[in-house]
């Protein structure tokens, strides 16, 4: 039987004091209960780190979102002799391309300088510049992360203008990467204004990662600015590309395996599908891991990379978007997979425009599958409690024995005859 506060009491004699927790990046303010007897007991339920003595399961799933971001933000030693230092905010678009920029400042004998990892004072100390209550919390969480490079007095910040992302097969139209993340830079530069109030440039070259020419173009025009010779600049972008193939590839590896061990040892797994920025532990407010506490494995939508390109065929909606389109591809590879106990989870922030559409063509996906679509939407607020709820409710919920089976074709509304 758990130990209760009161239970405490009654047999010992006890001091009380307010202590700041480490556990986490948030560093939340807890009460600490100290006994005669040498027992300590937290009190406050700020999260479940410390406030549960037993654990849901003695099995905890793979995270891969803690893998990926782990993986995304590996550092490349720092040249011996740099003059110049780089500041790159962790945030927005650059949880997709970070490894690319890594390996290019490297190769070119820049130091880089990270944003420390998001967190709510981080969040906070920079929301007086945040231009719009209504926009994603990802794109408000930027602000913080620029205010910290500032306070680090690098030279310059860097947070290129990506219009296109990488198109990675053939068969979708386009790549075209989410307008806010595009071009948030934009927005930076009108609220913050870097180079006037602190005298820090900002520069926001403008990139396209759908053709290498062009990439290649793009960036060795950028560090001519910086003074790089261009063969340097020519040899930095083939080996940051193929960094990111690199990152890339181990990820769609990892997410099989991870899958394949599982319906081995016949265990639950989640595809957690969401954009690059959701591996944010704060955006995402750890719900991966209260997933993987369950004894739930999870992984990420770059599962299907190569195995969903048929859902381009049976699409209602047009396959433009980079990060939309993963999405469509992992659904489709779900609802084609035969291992009965793979389930779709989808997460998606407050004032995500093109989910407006997207969460509604991914459902008609699943449910040609005869596959459930939970989604899980999230914001600056931490309701962790009630997203735990929804999983917990689709984790009972499957192990019911389900009556559907078999598929349905794609249906569309037949256009009316005109008559003349």
């Amino acid at each position: 039987m758990a130990t209760t506060l009161s239970d405490l009491i009654k047999v010992n004699e006890y001091e009380s004091k307010y202590e700041i927790c480490p556990g986490c990046e948030n560093h939340c303010t807890v009460k600490l209960f100290h006994f005669q007897n040498g027992n300590t007991f937290f009190s406050g339920n700020n999260c479940e780190k410390i406030y549960s003595n037993t654990s849901e399961t003695e099995y905890k799933g793979v995270n891969m979102f803690v893998e990926k971001n782990k993986l995304l933000w590996q550092r490349e030693p720092d040249p011996k002799d740099s003059s110049l230092t780089i500041g790159i905010p962790r945030g927005l678009g650059m949880y997709e391309n970070f490894p690319f920029w890594r390996k290019l400042f490297a190769v070119c004998g820049i130091r880089i300088v990270v944003s420390p990892p998001s967190s709510n004072k981080l969040y906070e100390s920079e929301l007086r510049s945040i231009m719009a209550d209504n926009i994603c919390f990802p794109a408000k969480l930027m602000h913080g992360h620029i205010k910290s490079l500032l306070r680090q007095k690098v030279d310059r910040i860097f947070y290129p203008y990506v219009v296109f992302e990488r198109k990675e097969d053939r068969f979708s139209k386009n790549s075209f990467n989410c307008p806010i993340v595009a071009g948030y830079s934009d927005v930076i530069k009108s609220s913050m204004d870097t180079a006037k109030n602190h005298g820090i440039p900002f520069d926001a070259p403008v990139i396209s990662f759908k053709d290498d020419k062009l990439l290649t173009q793009s960036c060795c025009d950028y560090l001519k600015t910086l003074g790089i010779k261009k063969s340097v600049a020519l040899t930095a972008v083939e080996a940051a590309i193929q960094e990111q193939n690199r990152y890339l590839t181990t990820l769609t590896q990892r997410a099989n395996e991870v899958l394949e061990e599982a319906i081995k040892a016949k265990r639950m797994v989640i595809l957690l599908a969401a954009r690059p920025y959701h591996v944010d532990p704060l955006i995402e407010h750890k719900i991966s891991q209260a997933i993987a506490n369950m004894g739930i494995d999870v992984i990420t939508e770059n599962v299907a990379t190569i195995s969903g390109n048929e859902v381009y065929k049976e699409l209602n909606a047009l396959s433009q978007w980079a990060y939309p389109n993963r999405i469509f591809k992992a659904a489709y590879f779900l609802g084609k997979h035969a291992y009965p106990n793979l389930h779709f989870v989808q997460l998606t922030s407050f004032g995500c425009g093109p989910d407006a559409f997207i969460l509604d063509e991914v459902n008609a996906v699943l449910k040609r599958f005869k596959k459930n679509h939970t989604i899980l939407k999230i914001d600056d607020v931490n309701n962790i409690g009630s997203l735990r709820l929804r999983v917990r409710s689709l984790s009972e919920s499957v192990k019911q024995e389900s009556t559907l089976h078999g598929t349905s074709r794609a249906y569309t509304v037949p256009l009316p005859t005109v008559r003349k």
